[in-house]
């Protein structure tokens, strides 16, 4: 039997050090993910035939540690980009928003200094997700009445929330391929993100938004002020993103790419592939 494991974000090593790090530099604790689970998961690596990963980012991390390059599939994730589309809300102040939990991980500190830099007069930043301890202590000692947590909302309420936005950002130290930068580009935002998002797939060579390293929040702060500052360059980027996600991005792309990955690897070709009942 052929096997294919999935990584969905970056070896594991490599995750459990820049969460370390990220975590320490705040003098936070990070519960480490337990040495037993890393070692069966390095097990696991070398018994499965192929590792499927979603983006040039994570595959980096595996080829860095000499992992075969053959070994791995390089399979993008996709989004509903019917649910997710364009459907803009009139609204005055210039809104960025970031979407998923409000942890170290995703880098919620630099956004929030880097929206502070960027001065953007009447502007808001909004931050739809879980917001951990560490998150909400950081707020109620920063509070500006500009930024915005709106909390969980559940998956099917999340256009409209970037539908009343100008821009989507993720300032990510690590990911795989995030979803939410999809879901930002299929309602039509220009993106704004870090290199550990997995986000250069998205929008490519500037084509959609800007990336930016991780950690940096001058630069986060000067991309969302050069899209303020330049509304046909937002408009046109955001225009564009929208188009890559349907051409790219959905969940029938990811499916075909994967199937793709499977005929190739099972030497079946383009013969159709069982289906199981469960």
């Amino acid at each position: 039997m052929v096997t294919v494991l999935e990584r969905c974000s970056t070896h594991i090593v490599d995750q459990t050090k820049i969460l370390l790090d990220e975590y320490a530099s705040f003098g936070l604790a990070f519960n480490e993910t337990p040495g037993e689970s890393i070692e069966q998961e390095l097990r696991e690596y070398e018994e499965a035939d192929y590792i499927a990963v979603p983006s040039r980012f994570v595959q980096g991390t595996f080829l860095a540690r000499g992992f075969p390059p053959e070994r791995l599939l390089l399979t993008p994730f996709g989004a509903d980009v019917a649910a997710f589309r364009p459907a803009p809300v009139s609204h005055r102040p210039f809104r960025i928003i970031q979407v998923g939990g409000v942890s170290v991980r995703k880098g919620f500190r630099y956004v929030a200094e880097a929206f502070r830099l960027a001065a953007i007069p009447d502007s808001e930043l909004w931050f739809v997700g879980g917001v951990t301890d560490h998150a909400r202590r950081y707020f109620d000692d920063w509070r500006d009445p500009r930024i915005m947590l709106h909390g969980h909302v559940p998956q099917s309420r999340l256009p409209e929330f970037y539908n009343q936005c100008d821009v989507a950002c993720l300032g990510s130290v690590e990911e795989g391929m995030a979803y939410v930068l999809i879901q930002g580009a299929a309602c039509g935002l220009p993106l704004v993100c870090t290199e550990n998002t997995g986000g250069r797939e998205i929008v490519g060579e500037n084509e959609c938004g800007m990336v930016v390293a991780p950690r940096d929040a001058p630069a986060l702060a000067e991309a969302f002020r050069k899209l303020y500052e330049d509304a046909d360059l937002r408009v046109a980027m955001g225009r564009r993103a929208r188009t890559r996600a349907e051409a790219e991005f959905s969940w029938v792309h990811y499916a075909d790419r994967a199937l793709t990955h499977y005929r190739r690897i099972t030497g079946r070709g383009g013969e159709p592939l069982p289906v199981v009942d469960e």
